[in-house]
């Protein structure tokens, strides 16, 4: 308690120590609703949503109105994570935030103070202005749907909210991103300004009428807390291992990848919400609304958020099935025919937030082969085996295995998505043997967790008491097949 004090000494009476409002801070976790849509809701396309003004709201004769053909002013606003509305609104006042849970993270992490500012900052003006403008900022954004728990009721990793200096909540990796010093916060998409309220996310992570008063405000704290170009750099590395299916390069495709002799279109794995044709030299999709659709992009079929995903092999190139939408070409009208002899680009993802599911290139005319399930011999395979808990004494919510390069985990997994069961049928006392895909090179282990139910899975962290927790030793992961000879055994998580 003495760190909080002016003075250095420790005499200070404790029952004269005024409580800091830090003390009593504390987000709760996301109810069973909003965690749900986190966790299994699939991402919803950019789509802007209107709202009829009353004649006495001081936007009704504002140049942000729109006028409809019956002459009814409204305000337009599009319902994303990059989208914002006027100054001094909160995103909340004109659009929901049902959308933008489905584009960002599905993991809750409780803000907390990661750093202690000198409180001498409260008494500053100029910095307490400065605070106050990019709070209101942040407020207007889609964003704020995930870091406001006063405002929206939610708030996961740092809080626009949080009591004082709210930035202390913010870990170093989002200030380098809102300095916009680590600069692959781009990769997140933005919308033009002219067509965001002036609202402008091309150069810091929250979007800003002031690029220049932004990055000046988050560069001192940046600075403030100790920040370096060297730890910049190493957030913009990171981003590209996290979101390495941005970045990749295609590979040849594998048996069960590419085209069939009668045009049907097949990857290996569960069934994807986008699917891409592309020509070969063609950039990776990305996040909308600014990357899902490179140039080169020949086809591009999505599935709608209340369809279920696109099976293996269920399409040919060009169908536009019950439940899906083409958006390319934009027009609707047919594809390109493909040229017997090219080679083209297969992109399956399913989610655009989530790792892809194929990333290969193949020669029209060169039959495919059908597509199987993966075998522990297939490449990245990664063969285990389960010995479930005698004393386990109703079904699980979740069974859940990621690998991850450090342990205990501190957030997702390092290789996304992880293997996820719902509602598991575990015998206890019996074994289960799955398979999952290692893609990346690299040394991880295998973290698995049976999430019970009231247990803390919206947390993505194990309850104490309640789940049940299980690692493996460190796997080198080269691609190459690997079958583990000892099986992963749960015990009881504790706090770690």
């Amino acid at each position: 308690m003495c760190g909080i004090l002016w003075s250095l000494g420790c005499q200070t009476n404790p029952a004269e120590v005024a409580e800091s409002p830090w003390d009593s801070y504390e987000v709760e976790p996301p109810d069973e609703e909003l965690a749900r849509i986190l966790q299994t809701e699939p991402a919803r396309y950019p789509e802007k949503k209107c709202r009829a003004l009353a004649s006495d709201h001081p936007l009704y004769e504002s140049e942000h109105a729109t006028i409809r053909e019956d002459g009814i002013r409204e305000l337009c606003v599009w319902n994303d994570v990059s989208g914002n509305v006027p100054e001094g609104y909160n995103f909340t006042d004109f659009a929901s935030c049902e959308s933008s849970w489905t584009q960002g993270p599905s993991w809750f992490f409780p803000p907390q103070r990661m750093f202690e500012s000198d409180p001498a900052l409260l008494e500053d003006p100029e910095f307490m202005r400065e605070l106050d403008w990019v709070k209101s900022q942040a407020a207007t954004s889609g964003c704020s749907c995930c870091h406001s728990s006063a405002t929206v009721g939610y708030a996961s990793r740092w809080d626009i909210d949080a009591p004082e200096i709210w930035t202390d909540t913010m870990p170093l990796t989002t200030l380098a991103m809102a300095a916009g010093i680590a600069e692959t916060h781009v990769y997140f998409g933005y919308f033009e300004p002219t067509d965001n309220f002036g609202f402008d996310r091309r150069h810091t992570v929250i979007a800003t009428t002031d690029k220049e008063r932004m990055k000046r405000f988050f560069t001192a704290e940046y600075e403030r807390r100790g920040g370096t170009l060297e730890f910049a750099q190493q957030t913009d590395d990171n981003f590209r291992e996290i979101n390495r299916q941005l970045f990749e390069p295609s590979q040849p495709c594998g048996p069960g990848e590419g085209l069939t002799a009668d045009g049907q279109v097949v990857w290996l794995g569960d069934g994807a919400r986008q699917v891409y044709i592309l020509e070969e030299g063609a950039e990776n999709p990305g996040f909308p609304p600014t990357f899902d659709l490179p140039e080169q992009t020949l086809w591009a079929l999505y599935a709608d958020p209340t369809a279920e995903p696109i099976e293996s092999g269920s399409i040919r190139y060009g169908d536009i099935p019950a439940g899906t939408a083409q958006f390319m070409p934009r027009d609707g009208t047919l594809p390109p025919e493909l040229e017997v002899g090219t080679t083209y680009r297969l992109f399956v993802t399913p989610d655009f937030v989530r790792a892809r599911q194929a990333n290969c290139t193949f020669t029209y005319g060169v039959d495919a082969e059908v597509p199987r399930e993966r075998t522990c011999d297939d490449q990245d395979s990664v063969c285990v085996t389960l010995e479930i808990p005698e004393d386990l004494s109703t079904t699980p919510e979740t069974l859940l295995l990621g690998f991850y390069k450090e342990l205990p985990p501190m957030g997702p997994p390092d290789i996304f998505p992880p293997l996820r069961i719902d509602s598991p049928e575990l015998e206890p006392g019996g074994t289960i043997d799955l398979i999952l895909a290692g893609t990346t090179p690299g040394t991880f282990q295998i973290y698995a967790v049976i999430y019970m139910p009231g247990g803390g899975l919206v947390s993505w962290r194990p309850l104490e008491g309640v789940d049940y927790v299980g690692t493996t030793p460190p796997i080198e992961l080269n691609g190459e097949p690997i079958k583990l000879d000892e099986p992963i055994t749960f015990a009881i998580a504790t706090e770690e």
